[in-house]
């Protein structure tokens, strides 16, 4: 969200963020209330979403290993 007021601070960023919400959005007053609507997402929609969007079926697990732990095929050649 900071990141979305700092970007305002510069003509560039505020002729960028009217340009989007002109074209993207099809709406230019956008600028002006993008960040209400942002700002009323409560926590327990985005617990609702995550757990809509992020199912056992959809999902990479990573594991970061020592090389000493990896296996043999994942080391980048076997020695």
């Amino acid at each position: 969200m900071s990141s979305l007021l700092r970007q305002r601070e510069t003509n560039l960023g505020r002729s960028q963020t009217l340009g989007d919400a002109a074209v993207l959005r099809g709406d230019p007053n956008r600028v002006n209330t993008d960040l209400d609507r942002l700002q009323a997402v409560t926590a327990a929609e985005v617990q609702r979403v995550a757990k809509k969007y992020f199912t056992d079926q959809n999902r990479y697990v990573f594991f970061y290993l020592p090389e000493s732990q990896r296996p043999k095929s994942a080391s980048g050649g076997g020695k």
